[in-house]
C-alpha cells in the first residue's frame, strides 16, 4: 500500500507539472524518442505514434525483416531512424547508443 501512495504521489506532481509546463511534451524535430520493441505490438504502436507526432524515432527492432521493421523502415522520413537492435546482444545495444548519439551530436546536444 505504501509502493502505491508514493507511485501515485509521483504521478500527481508530474501530471501537474506537465499540465503547468505544456511546452515539455511538445513533439519537435529535436526531440528524440528511442524505442526498443518495435517489430510489433506494443512497441511498434508507440513508435509509429511518436513519428506521427512529430518526434524523431529510433525504432530498435530484432529484425529488420520483420512486418513491424519494414512499415516503418517504408515510411522514407529523416525523422525515423530504424535499428536492428537485439537488446540480448551487446553489439546490437552499442549500435543503437552510436545511431543515437551521432543523433544527439547533430542537434547540438552534446557539444
Amino acid at each position: 500500500m505504501l509502493y502505491f501512495m508514493i507511485a501515485l504521489g509521483v504521478l500527481l506532481i508530474l501530471y501537474f507539472y506537465i499540465k503547468n509546463n505544456p511546452k515539455i511534451l511538445k513533439p519537435t524535430k529535436e526531440k528524440i524518442v528511442v524505442i526498443t520493441g518495435c517489430d510489433s505490438g506494443v512497441g511498434y504502436a508507440i513508435a509509429n505514434e511518436a513519428f506521427k507526432n512529430g518526434f524523431t524515432t529510433v525504432a530498435g527492432c530484432l529484425s529488420l525483416d520483420s512486418e513491424g521493421g519494414q512499415a516503418l523502415h517504408n515510411l522514407k522520413d529523416e525523422r525515423i531512424i530504424v535499428v536492428k537492435c537485439d537488446i540480448t546482444q551487446m553489439q546490437d545495444v552499442q549500435n543503437l547508443h552510436l545511431k543515437v548519439s551521432k543523433l544527439l551530436e547533430n542537434l547540438d546536444y552534446c557539444k
